[in-house]
């Protein structure tokens, strides 16, 4: 049950966050990979970057092109960071986007309602996907371990198993996943 709040309550920061970065006349205005030079596709300046993510160390030699983010709020993170060209799909929508982003997530192709399959997620030959870590196990997409194998990292946010603070579950995820793509200035914005 306490899982369930913690998530619950990671989506609710991260909308909240998300929701008031960058306001200006009331409009939101978020990173596009149509306004800015894309860092991430700078493979010659790109540095490794190495993670001590959930309990197991995953290094990037260079930024991820194909992206699945298992739930709708790592989905919005790619695209308020400007990642919208890296992003192949997502899952487990919610009835509303982030204020700024519903047109951006109306473009993401929608894998499933819930879990999507192996099949499913493989079929968008992805060679990075985000989520919590109840989506990585055999009987969902496979193992961190599995995926691997097969080309596709993940990251799992901090805030499964750790105590609900801002830092543990919003700020942390912003910093990693900008420095995976290489766009840490963008991260720094929001």
């Amino acid at each position: 049950m306490m899982k369930k709040y913690s998530k619950l309550l990671s989506v609710l920061m991260v909308i909240a966050i998300l929701s008031a970065c960058g306001q200006s006349d009331n409009k939101i205005e978020y990173g596009s990979s149509d306004d800015q030079t894309n860092e991430a596709d700078s493979a010659e300046t790109y540095e490794a970057v190495t993670l001590d993510n959930f309990g197991r160390e995953v290094t990037f030699t260079e930024p991820p092109k194909r992206t699945v983010g298992l739930m709708q709020d790592n989905a919005e993170l790619m695209l308020a960071l400007g990642l919208d060209e890296y992003l192949v799909g997502y899952s487990f929508p919610r009835d509303k986007a982030a204020p700024g982003l519903e047109e951006k997530v109306k473009k993401v192709p929608l894998l499933s309602e819930m879990y999507p399959s192996k099949e499913v997620l493989l079929s968008k030959e992805p060679d990075f996907v985000m989520g919590s870590d109840d989506f990585f196990v055999d009987s969902v997409i496979g193992t961190t371990a599995e995926l691997e194998k097969r080309g596709v990292k993940s990251y799992i946010p901090e805030a499964a198993g750790k105590p609900a603070t801002l830092e543990n579950m919003v700020y942390k995820e912003i910093s990693e996943v900008s420095r995976i793509f290489g766009v840490e200035s963008r991260g720094d914005e929001l």
